[in-house]
């Protein structure tokens, strides 16, 4: 996968063991350290960069510019220029705009390469808003 390495990163503190998420959508606990997405179209802090093992270590979170993510199954159908949603974990297309509910659903951002089947990772340009006026 080639990629341009522009990407705006931060860190924060892990809430825990998060290794396993290493490029997969995170978000803040209300403590404001670092834990995974659990929820199907939530919101995100942006993406993990690398896989912190123990409560308070430094988690890199990419918060805005392209990043590969781990997609995974039919559930998570990427389409290339599609927008992306977070998919409990991992990251799903959208297969289009206006079949998106604007008033719950966030775009991550969008896709740069497609991917159907199976699991693998995949580059975004991480860029969340909120979809809908």
């Amino acid at each position: 996968m080639a990629t341009y390495n522009w990407g705006v990163d931060r860190s924060f503190q892990a809430a825990c063991d998060i290794s396993a998420l290493q490029y997969r959508p995170v978000t803040l606990d209300l403590n404001g350290r670092v834990c995974g997405v659990s929820a199907l179209s939530a919101s995100a802090l942006g993406i993990l960069q690398n896989d912190p093992s123990l409560l308070g270590q430094e988690a890199v979170v990419r918060v805005l510019g392209f990043s590969k993510v781990w997609a995974c199954g039919a559930a998570s159908v990427l389409e290339i220029g599609g927008y992306v949603k977070t998919g409990g974990g991992q990251v799903g297309g959208v297969s289009g705009f206006k079949n998106v509910n604007a008033a719950s659903t966030w775009a991550l951002g969008i896709s740069m390469e497609s991917q159907t089947s199976g699991c693998g990772f995949v580059e975004i340009f991480f860029n969340p808003n909120r979809m809908g006026t």
